[in-house]
């Protein structure tokens, strides 16, 4: 079932390690997807409208592999 979430610049969608069982599509706005390494932030890519993440959750049943947040 698909649902529209409003999520506000800054907020975290998902970190590393969560189990997920959904993906996200962007409507609008940017969403950074980065990991975390050696206690820095390594930027992975930058979703745009259109783009979507999160997938792998939908096709496997393993913990979240890098975090996400609008930016």
């Amino acid at each position: 079932m698909a649902s529209i979430v409003t999520v506000k610049a800054g907020k975290t969608i998902f970190k590393e390690g969560d189990h997920g069982s959904s993906m996200y599509i962007v409507l609008d706005g940017e969403v950074e997807i980065y990991v975390i390494i050696s206690a820095q932030e390594v930027h992975l890519a930058s979703m745009k409208g259109g783009d979507f993440f999160g997938e792998m959750a939908l096709f496997r049943d393993k913990p979240r592999s890098a975090c996400a947040r609008v930016i």
